[in-house]
């Protein structure tokens, strides 16, 4: 993950795109690597839908590419309006946004490129963090119960309560 953010910036920075060479390192890095960890997160909680994980990974990346041109769309209406929080629950909304305000900040007149000083709890950037990381812990945790809850080829289903019925064990033996 972190050697195709690299080569991505890399990239970037080779064709003097002003979002890549006037931002700093640090907030665009994480972003990118915040996005990459979405992306597999996505890709697991897909694959517990379906019987084989490269059909989950097309999903997912097709959701990903479709979820960018709707947020270039969302960008247009929105743009002289807040952002809705609601839309930071789709992580590549998110994402996309958070890229764009970067963009954004990297080449209209008036605007300093974005630096770590800007991550502030109120910037949208700093909120599109915010949603990709914990987008990243819910989506994971929701493929986790769904592989074990769901039936699949491999391994035992387990009941629908296991969580709470595993905690409820692992506490009465702690207690023994």
């Amino acid at each position: 993950m972190l050697l195709s953010c690299l080569v991505f910036y890399a990239r970037g920075a080779g064709a003097a795109l002003s979002v890549f060479t006037r931002t700093a390192f640090l907030p665009l890095t994480l972003l990118l690597v915040l996005w990459a960890n979405q992306v597999v997160a996505l890709a697991f909680f897909f694959a517990a839908f379906f019987n084989k994980s490269r059909v989950a990974l097309v999903f997912t990346l097709f959701f990903a590419v479709g979820g960018g041109i709707i947020s270039l769309t969302n960008e247009n209406i929105y743009q002289d309006t807040q952002y809705p929080i609601g839309f930071y629950v789709w992580p590549p909304f998110a994402f996309y946004h958070g890229l764009q305000m970067m963009n954004a900040m990297s080449y209209e007149p008036g605007k300093q490129p974005f630096t770590y000083k800007d991550m502030t709890y109120t910037n949208d950037v700093t909120l599109a963090m915010l949603a990709l990381t914990l987008g990243t812990i819910v989506y994971g945790a929701v493929a986790v119960y769904l592989y074990n809850v769901l039936p699949s080829e491999f391994g035992t289903r387990r009941p629908w309560h296991y969580p709470v019925s595993d905690l409820m064990a692992f506490l009465s033996k702690r207690q023994k």
